[in-house]
């Protein structure tokens, strides 16, 4: 987390540093250079271990090298090498990634011959047919009209008079041309249920839409209702779950869809959300990492918890109603921040 907030405070100093290896020799002007990284250096969360780093980069790159050598031999291990590989399988984290290479795992093929399923609900055998499919990014457009898709059979479902909203969120919403999955939050009033959720996935399925359902997960929260029934005098009976579930599916767009051309394998994830936490939602799966754990770290700075699944005031134990996340800026006292501003991390 030290090195994510160094970057994050790198990325926003707004002068340019002089380049030794891209800029032209008439141009480069080391002086400068030296003036830059003095002010890098009195940057908030750039610490005297991450500015050594940062002056061993630049004194290299006068020999046109550029390099941190911690780095360099970090790349040159192999266990690292190899569990960066496997962490490409969908549905495989760091901690499956090193179960693997422990067990005596060095490449695609030794963890299909142990037949052993890394991932969620989805075998290595699919995880490996599709990694190529997975490899290539989304661009901006497909990830609409792969959205647009997945909403036509939502509405499909759902009753006509009943509100949807929906947003893609991740990277695309703070502005990135292309990704490598998409992020889709779904906002019901609907009650919502795993039921509910579990008939929409279906439909997709059904209809071609979904190759693969890797998993569907309702993390664990009990929030209270802002508005609970009058008639119960309990703080146990006024406690309800706000049920949201997350579905990590693949997806084969439709031919139009992927542009007319062959269409590939594509990484969904569906958050299915009550309204009254929509805002809430769709600012905590907007990120960027940092900037979402700052905002946290202000809200409990504030007397206020906030996540994914809503904004809780502490003192009050109760929910905030937050239909828009413009609502969860102003519960918290800051102004609205574009998504685009969001790009904290590297």
């Amino acid at each position: 987390m030290a090195y994510m907030r160094a970057i994050s405070a790198l990325k926003a100093f707004p002068f340019p540093i002089p380049d030794p290896c891209l800029d032209p020799p008439d141009i480069f002007d080391s002086a400068l250079l030296e003036s830059r990284l003095s002010e890098v250096e009195k940057l908030k969360g750039v610490g005297k271990k991450v500015f050594s780093l940062i002056r061993q980069f630049y004194a290299s790159k006068k020999e046109k090298e550029g390099r941190i050598v911690e780095a360099k031999v970090i790349r040159r291990d192999i266990a690292v090498y190899v569990m960066n590989a496997f962490t490409e399988l969908y549905g495989i984290g760091p901690i499956g990634a090193r179960e693997a290479f422990n067990s005596g795992a060095r490449s695609f093929a030794d963890v299909l011959h142990r037949g052993k399923s890394l991932a969620t609900h989805l075998s290595a055998k699919e995880s490996v047919r599709i990694l190529a499919d997975l490899r290539i990014p989304i661009g901006r457009e497909e990830c609409r009209a792969i959205t647009e898709d997945i909403m036509k059979l939502v509405r499909s479902v759902l009753p006509d008079e009943v509100e949807v909203k929906y947003e893609i969120c991740g990277g695309y919403r703070r502005g990135k041309e292309r990704t490598f999955d998409l992020d889709v939050i779904i906002g019901h009033g609907e009650p919502p249920s795993r039921a509910l959720h579990m008939r929409l996935l279906d439909e997709m399925k059904s209809n071609g839409l979904i190759t693969h359902i890797v998993n569907v997960s309702t993390p664990a929260s009990s929030l209270l209702d802002p508005e609970p029934p009058s008639t119960s005098t309990s703080l146990t009976d006024q406690a309800v779950a706000v049920h949201i579930d997350i579905a990590n599916i693949v997806v084969l767009p439709t031919l139009a869809a992927a542009g007319n051309s062959k269409p590939i394998h594509r990484r969904v994830d569906l958050v299915f959300c009550p309204l009254r936490v929509y805002g809430a939602t769709v600012l905590g799966w907007t990120g960027s990492m940092t900037f979402e754990r700052d905002l946290r770290l202000w809200a409990k700075s504030k007397g206020f918890n906030f996540s994914f699944d809503g904004l809780t005031n502490l003192a009050k134990e109760s929910l905030v109603e937050t239909k828009d996340e413009r609502d969860v800026f102003e519960a918290l006292g800051l102004e609205w921040m574009p998504p685009e501003w969001r790009n904290c991390d590297a």
